[in-house]
Formats: C-alpha cells, structure tokens, sequence
C-alpha cells in the first residue's frame, strides 16, 4: 500500500467483520480487507479479497500498519505444524484486488464481495 495512505500515517485498515489495524487483523480469517488513506483532498484505497473456492478459506491474513496486507494460507496449517502438499497435487486460489476512491463503505466494498463471492 502506498506510504500516504497507510495506518502508519492515518489511514484506515478494515477486515470484513469490522477489526481495525494491525492489532485486529493479523492472523485473524476474513473474507476481506480494505486499506484506504486520505491524499490531498481525495481518500483512496485497496482492498484485497479471498474466494471462497479456495482451500483454507477464509484464510489469516498478515497485516502490517505500515501498508502490509496479504491473505496467508498457508502461513498457519490447522494442525499448527505444516501445510503439506502431495507432489504432483495441483491447488487453485482464487483473489480479488480492487482499487477504488473513498471508504470502505462508500466504495461498498461488503457488497463487491457479494458479488465476487457469487462468481464460479
């Protein structure tokens, strides 16, 4: 995420269910999160979005208040040691980045989702 627009210097980073920041994202499953931060007098953003076809969905995310957002699948295995994948097995991940102006409720991300979510 652009410098200007980060936490770091007054932005805002939201999942889906509302958690705000670094302290409330990192490592929590969302299907979803937005970043977005006032430059001059426009307020833009990123949000980033997982399908929920995808293995682990919906999966931890690592976030960084400094700009740093990415879902991380693999980064926690459920059983807390490794995410083992057999040779030859082939996955398929699927994810949405959208740039948009303004919030995260004025660009509608929530419902964006709807409609991605509703895509094969």
């Amino acid at each position: 995420m652009d410098a200007s627009l980060t936490v770091e210097n007054g932005g805002t980073m939201i999942d889906a269910d509302g958690a705000l920041g670094e302290k409330g994202t990192f490592g929590k499953p969302s299907p979803w999160i937005d970043c977005f931060g006032k430059r001059g007098d426009i307020i833009e953003g990123m949000a980033i979005m997982q399908h929920p076809s995808n293995a682990w969905y919906p999966s931890p995310w690592f976030t960084r208040d400094y700009g740093f957002f990415s879902p991380t699948p693999m980064y926690w295995p459920a059983d807390d040691k490794a995410t083992v994948l057999k040779k030859g097995e082939t996955i398929h991940l699927k994810y949405r980045v959208l740039v948009h102006s303004g919030t995260n409720e004025t660009a509608k991300i929530a419902d964006e989702f709807k409609r991605y979510q509703d895509e094969k």
